[in-house]
């Protein structure tokens, strides 16, 4: 059984069905009333529906879902709260605040999209409705967090998240947006990391009618320091220098 003091903080259990019969009637109950609660789960529910339909779900290994859990439930209870909330870490404990809870909430669910999409070998949106060899799944850590504005004043609600996930010697770097412009024709949103004014391209991705995307890109040595992260909207996806609208950045 999950012993925590806030309701709000089995929210990611209920989502992986970590919880009893007991413990999950009792959710569903403050779920019903928690508008915060519905929200994060709605999120929850559309960063996970981003898998490609056509593969079956697959239980995650003991031992990683272990450490998620871990993680997003809190096994460091002498933490300080505002500390917490104000830290760059993503990982959170039980008495963190709704926002932070939330993008630990759905960092866990992106890392569990990067397990899957390693499972089949999968390294961005556009090839996840391709079945590809398995390759072997590796333990992942979020290791940085990085928020995402709007630059294009006709969308201010443009937004998302980036992360630096490390698996092993791998270094990966994690995308996920919402309220970008939908593409037309050959449009495709081109990711850049920054370094000394020098940019790198880090690929491309395309979003749904909502503008939800989300995109992984494995780090070469070279590309793991930078300064800034920068998304911008180009005529197409063969780009080597921006040459469109900067939409996001940090």
């Amino acid at each position: 059984m999950n012993i925590v003091n806030n309701p709000c903080d089995q929210l990611f259990s209920y989502f992986v069905n970590d919880l009893d019969d007991h413990e999950r009637n009792e959710f569903e109950l403050h779920l019903s009333a928690c508008s915060s609660c519905q929200e994060e789960l709605a999120e929850l529910s559309k960063t996970w529906e981003m898998l490609p339909m056509e593969l079956d779900e697959v239980e995650p290994p003991p031992h990683w879902k272990a450490e998620i859990l871990g993680e997003i439930t809190g096994s460091h209870p002498e933490a300080n709260m505002e500390e917490s909330a104000e830290g760059k870490n993503i990982w959170v404990h039980t008495s963190r605040p709704g926002k932070a809870r939330r993008a630990a909430s759905i960092a866990a669910a992106c890392l569990l999209i990067i397990g899957a999409a390693s499972w089949w070998g999968i390294n961005q949106m556009q090839r996840l409705e391709q079945a590809a060899e398995r390759t072997e799944l590796m333990p992942s850590q979020f290791v940085a967090q990085y928020d995402l504005k709007s630059f294009d004043q006709a969308h201010p609600e443009a937004k998302g998240k980036a992360w630096i996930a490390q698996k092993g010697a791998t270094t990966q770097l994690v995308l996920q947006t919402s309220g970008l412009p939908a593409l037309e024709g050959e449009q495709a949103y081109q990711v850049w990391l920054v370094k000394k004014g020098e940019r790198s391209n880090c690929g491309t991705f395309r979003v749904d009618l909502q503008g939800n995307g989300i995109m992984t890109y494995t780090l070469k040595e070279a590309g793991k320091d930078f300064d800034t992260i920068g998304i911008t909207l180009e005529p197409d996806p063969g780009g080597t220098q921006p040459r469109g609208k900067k939409m996001l950045g940090i």
